[in-house]
């Protein structure tokens, strides 16, 4: 599991991912991302992408 927090308290923007997998036995895998962003200033860079939250769950199967 890997968690990141990033903050930019001089333009108040913040960014939060998370990437996490899992197995179960051998042959399923379960893997989540996360990526959040939030800007409220026009002239912060993540302003142009601060509606672009993603959201990933990935199910494999192998035989």
């Amino acid at each position: 599991m890997l968690v990141g927090l990033g903050a930019d308290l001089d333009h108040n923007a913040f960014s939060f991912i998370v990437e996490a997998n899992r197995r179960f036995g051998e042959s399923v895998k379960i893997s989540l991302d996360v990526r959040l962003m939030q800007s409220t200033e026009a002239n912060d860079v993540l302003y142009s992408i601060k509606e672009d939250d993603h959201l990933q769950l990935t199910v494999e199967y192998c035989y």
